[in-house]
Formats: structure tokens, sequence, C-alpha cells
């Protein structure tokens, strides 16, 4: 018994030193999760081992737009001349989250873009992996020509649906 108390602790400390080496004694210079300009072993320029903050201390992120997954018109009650947009979209990982959804027309033509947060900095940041997906219904308007056949591209082209206006 006392022989396998002494070998677990060696194991547990051997293992201990290894997680504690510095990857530049080690040959690696650092690793892909070390900011520019930080050596490994030295905090971040915020004084921590995360990402650069916003001044009210939360993560700093960017928009990007969102990546599709299902795309339906939905048409309000008979006569109303109302749509909408079903849309489903890929969220990401635990540092992405839904942002909005812009609905813009011009003409016949209508574009939507379903847009997330991601991090500004993903190579200083942890993750869960927990996928996500987001569904939104959005208005399209009831500005339309009966009998007049309309086009609603989603994320720049990702998706083209039409309908005929009744």
């Amino acid at each position: 018994m006392k022989r396998i108390l002494i070998l677990g602790a060696t194991a547990l400390l051997a293992v201990s030193a290894i997680a504690c080496t510095d990857a530049s004694a080690i040959g690696g210079g650092g690793t892909a999760t070390t900011p520019p300009g930080v050596s490994v072993g030295e905090p971040t320029p915020n004084g921590g081992g995360t990402p650069p903050a916003s001044p009210d201390g939360s993560m700093d992120t960017k928009i990007v737009i969102a990546p599709t997954l299902e795309a339906e018109i939905q048409s309000g009650a008979a006569g109303s001349g109302q749509y909408s947009l079903r849309v489903v979209s890929e969220i990401g990982d635990g540092c992405h989250q839904f942002e909005r959804v812009d609905v813009t027309r011009d003409g016949d033509v209508i574009d939507v873009t379903v847009l997330r947060t991601t991090p500004a900095h993903p190579e200083v940041v942890v993750c869960t992996m927990l996928y996500q997906t987001h569904e939104e219904t959005v208005s399209l308007g009831d500005d339309f020509e009966s009998g007049h056949e309309y086009t609603v591209t989603v994320n720049d082209g990702e998706r083209t649906l039409t309908f005929v206006a009744s």
C-alpha cells in the first residue's frame, strides 16, 4: 500500500512539473494561444491571462455574419399581405452569441443579414464546446403588390428564396 502511495505521489509530481514548464524552455517558443507581443509566462497587457476587455470589463467582440441552416418564408393571415422569414442560424460555441437580424428592401428584393458576435481575440479565449443555434422570425413587411414576385436573399446570397404576394 505504501509503495502505491509513493508511486502515485511521484506520478502527480511529474505531471505537475510538466504542466508548469515554460513552453519556450522545451523549444516551443510559445503556443497558438499566446497573444501577439506577449512571451509565454508573461501576463497579457491587461494584467491577466485573459483577452483584452472593454471598459465595462466584458470580453472584446466583433460582429460577423452567422451561417444560416434554414430559411422559410411565412405568410400572415389570408389577405393580410404580411410576410415574415423564419431563419435558423449557427451561433457556434460558447464564445459566440446571436446579435440581430437586419432587413432592408430595395423594390422587389429583400436582403436579410443574420449577425452574431465572436471574440475579437480568439487566440486568447477558451470557449465551451457547446454547439448553439438560434431561431428567429422577422417581419418582411406588408407592402407587397398582389401577384408580384419578390426575392429574399439571406446573408449576401447564402440562401435565396422567392414568393408571389397574394
